[in-house]
């Protein structure tokens, strides 16, 4: 006779006991339950990397904000500097994936083009588990090696390409002009005072939660020349933009008159 049986004809009358009765049942049964790992899911990432492939240019643009041209220039720059087992990918989810190229390159534009993180695990067929960990990698190595983003201020010919950009657009009405900024603030979770130099207040926006703060300018293409995240959430644009390295460089005059 099993303890569970034993219980329940000598205590069954004794209401009081039935947790007894049923925590001695899931004991019973987890005795007999052999663990077992998940098998593994053959995610057919061919087909991902075909309806990749398969995109036209305006929707290959729509998708992931950059050019097909320029999307496999950072995959031929990605491929450079990382290194993959392909015989593991193999074994584990039945296709090659490209540790940090094309497929995570498409995850991390789209998701940073405003994706949502559910739908491209889905559509890209990876877990969500591994989501982040895709974007965290491709974003590290954007940050560390792509240094792409500067204002040419001692290069006349440069400037006057982008003031030539911005005076096609306007019909040449902001002659000069070759750059636009503006400033952003990104939602956070509240920081704790060894963080922030107890100094949480001023990272409350005046949107009504904690950020922290960028400024940035980028050309008539919408190319990005200069970003500054000096600043938390609760200052203002102006204040951004004088306590900028772009700032100061224009105050030093680095900058030509006419511009």
């Amino acid at each position: 006779m099993s303890s569970l049986s034993f219980c329940i004809n000598n205590l069954k009358d004794d209401y009081e006991f039935i947790d007894y009765y049923v925590y001695l049942l899931f004991l019973e049964e987890e005795s007999e339950i052999k663990l077992k790992r998940s098998p593994n899911i053959h995610r057919p990432r061919d087909i991902v990397l075909k309806k990749i492939a398969n995109l036209n240019e305006i929707w290959f643009r729509r998708n992931y904000r950059i050019t097909r041209t320029r999307f496999y220039s950072i995959v031929d720059q990605l491929k450079t500097i990382t290194s993959h087992n392909h015989h593991m990918a193999i074994v584990s989810s039945g296709s090659i994936v490209d540790p940090i190229y094309i497929i995570r390159l498409a995850i991390t534009l789209r998701y940073l083009a405003g994706g949502s993180y559910l739908d491209i695990c889905f559509g890209y067929e990876i877990s969500s588990s591994s989501f982040f960990k895709i974007i965290y990698d491709v974003m590290a190595f954007i940050t560390n090696t792509m240094n792409n983003i500067s204002f040419p201020l001692d290069n006349v010919n440069e400037l006057q390409i982008l003031e030539n950009e911005f005076s096609s657009i306007c019909n040449g009405t902001f002659r000069g002009t070759v750059a636009a900024g503006d400033g952003v603030v990104f939602k956070m979770k509240k920081p704790n005072r060894a963080e922030v130099n107890d100094n949480v207040a001023s990272f409350y926006s005046r949107k009504g939660y904690y950020a922290y703060g960028l400024q940035a300018f980028c050309s008539a293409k919408c190319r990005f020349l200069n970003i500054s995240m000096k600043t938390c959430g609760s200052t203002h644009d102006g204040t951004s933009y004088i306590l900028s390295d772009l700032s100061k460089a224009i105050r030093d005059n680095r900058l030509r008159a006419y511009f």
